[in-house]
């Protein structure tokens, strides 16, 4: 692998790569196989890949086909510079010899001879348990096949750092530019509008790790609020509660929800604390925070060293924290500080730590294997766990 690139920050904030003129450039590329349909739920995938992009990289989003019952045509779609959406095709001719492999789903690992990898990635984002338990048979090839080990949580780190030898610390980050925009005077969407206020708003998977029971329960005992769930059912079989003041408006698209944000009073995060959960850095928490919103969640593990965010464990305390957040909902300095902390975790300060770690990877392989690669490092920090 020869990769060579001169990764600067300009004093906007804004990223851009530039080749060393005395030498030949090959950008990297990265290539991520298909687990999720890239305009249906944007997530870690969708947000490292093109904060990768942003950063010089040529990323390879390979698309699932026939997901969200959109019409995929096949082919390879220029989604913006250095990023490529890939359906139905095979992206390394275009990709070029030895690219960079990254792994979320573990059974990929079985792709590896079809690529022929420079670098392989396990991005570790589960615990395998719960709907991922069928992850568990392939963990242990994947991180043995691997180059580094990003961990999305510190449960998640701790389980992989004593089992290999480059394993970081990677959390979710916040789309700050995006979810930004729901702290000035952009239009609520008139299906969130009609609804009555105080609004108690959730966005993402409803899924089994939602505590239902939970969600009835606070619901029953705070009539005067309306709670509202914005996203698709994640398996199809979910049993979700009924009640005058709940309401379920469906999957909605990512461009979007900064209005849907727009419009709640409180974001809350309400996971059962679960094996799955325990290991869990909820994406939603970032987002909310982007917003300025204020959040109520369970007591995840990923949540609670935040002096920002409020938990509670169960029914009673988690409508007194409610209350408690409705009544500080005008207070402008905490919503600055919410945003402050989700500016600081963005996706670009994770794409910035992923530079550094790669880099270092290659030039600890080049040691070994006395050759000559130049990667020289973006000079730049960022994405700690905090």
């Amino acid at each position: 692998m020869r990769y060579i690139l001169e990764v600067k920050v300009q004093q906007s904030g804004q990223l851009f790569v530039k080749p060393n003129s005395q030498i030949a450039v090959q950008q990297p590329s990265i290539i991520y196989p298909p687990t999720i349909d890239w305009h249906f739920l944007y997530q870690r995938p969708q947000q490292l890949m093109a904060a990768l992009a942003r950063l010089g990289y040529r990323a390879f989003f390979c698309n699932t086909t026939g997901s969200a019952g959109r019409n995929q045509r096949n082919g390879v779609t220029r989604l913006a510079v250095n990023l490529y959406l890939v359906t139905g095709t095979d992206p390394r001719p275009l990709a070029g010899a030895d690219p960079i492999l990254w792994i979320s789903y573990p059974p990929h690992v079985h792709l590896l001879p079809q690529y022929r990898p420079g670098l392989v990635v396990f991005d570790a984002v589960d615990a395998p348990v719960e709907e991922f338990a069928h992850w568990a048979r392939d963990i242990e090839s994947l991180r043995s096949r691997a180059d580094v080990v990003f961990a999305s949580s510190l449960s998640l780190y701790e389980t992989h750092r004593d089992l290999h030898h480059n394993v970081h610390l990677c959390p979710n980050g916040a789309d700050y530019a995006h979810f930004s925009r729901a702290a000035t005077e952009i239009a609520i969407p008139p299906d969130l509008a009609r609804i009555p206020g105080p609004i108690v708003g959730y966005h993402g998977a409803l899924a089994g790790w939602i505590d239902w029971e939970l969600v009835e329960a606070v619901a029953s005992s705070q009539p005067d609020l309306s709670f509202v769930f914005i996203g698709p059912l994640y398996s199809g079989s979910e049993c979700l509660p009924s009640g005058p003041n709940l309401h379920y408006l469906g999957h909605r698209d990512y461009r979007l929800l900064p209005n849907y944000l727009r419009g709640f009073d409180i974001g809350i995060i309400p996971f059962r604390i679960s094996p799955l959960t325990m290991s869990c850095n909820p994406i939603k928490l970032w987002e909310y925070l982007a917003a300025g919103v204020q959040v109520v969640s369970t007591p995840l593990p990923e949540v609670k060293p935040y002096l920002e965010v409020v938990t509670a464990p169960d029914a009673a305390s988690f409508g007194q924290c409610l209350r408690a957040a409705l009544a500080d909902r005008k207070n402008k300095t905490a919503a600055l500080g919410r945003q402050a902390l989700a500016r600081e975790n963005s996706w670009d300060a994770r794409a910035l730590q992923i530079h550094e770690v790669l880099t270092n990877t290659v030039r600890k392989r080049v040691r070994h294997e006395d050759r000559r690669v130049s990667f020289p490092a973006a000079g730049h920090g960022g994405g700690a766990y905090s």
